[in-house]
């Protein structure tokens, strides 16, 4: 029927985003056959996002692998020292922000925690993943919705730590 194979298209597509989402972070190793398969399953997922992430954020079974699979491995991309695997982890990011926001609180709030603003705090961090950030938040900026959406979402919440405030005590130093 009809019914029957709508179900096995979306069981076979959601098996293949699962398999790319799991191809985000394949091994802890940097050989440069693993960073392109990484940057490569980065980039698809983007693109894949940008085309359809309105429709794909209204499946649960898509959101429970973003969470469970897709985040875990983009917060590991983060440290790494390529910076093209690097920058094409945080466009998916606020990629994902911008389509996933209200099915992914806790996700944002520990990826801005631990990666955008250890990283902007840190000596350490290379001066192109900080530019990367940088250019993001800016063009964020363009639209004051993402400031006021965090504002509204982590700095009136009780629960959360005022994130605005300290991304902005970051950005001012």
């Amino acid at each position: 029927t009809n019914e029957e194979c709508l179900q096995y298209y979306f069981n076979t597509c959601l098996r293949l985003f699962t398999l790319l989402c799991k191809m985000v972070n394949t091994s802890t190793t940097t050989s440069c056959t693993v960073v392109k398969l990484k940057s490569t399953s980065t980039e698809l997922l983007l693109r894949l996002f940008e085309h359809y992430g309105k429709v794909l954020n209204k499946s649960k079974e898509y959101i429970a692998v973003i969470k469970q699979t897709l985040i875990e491995n983009m917060l590991t991309n983060c440290i790494s020292d390529d910076h093209i695997l690097f920058k094409q982890t945080i466009n998916l990011f606020f990629r994902l922000w911008s389509d996933f926001k209200t099915h992914l609180k806790q996700e944002i709030a520990v990826f801005n925690e631990t990666v955008f603003l250890k990283i902007l705090d840190s000596n350490n961090s290379s001066y192109e993943h900080k530019l990367c950030i940088l250019e993001n938040f800016e063009t964020q900026a363009k639209t004051e919705q993402y400031y006021v959406e965090l504002y509204a979402n982590y700095d009136c919440d009780k629960n959360e730590n005022f994130l605005v405030n300290r991304i902005v005590s970051v950005l001012g130093k």
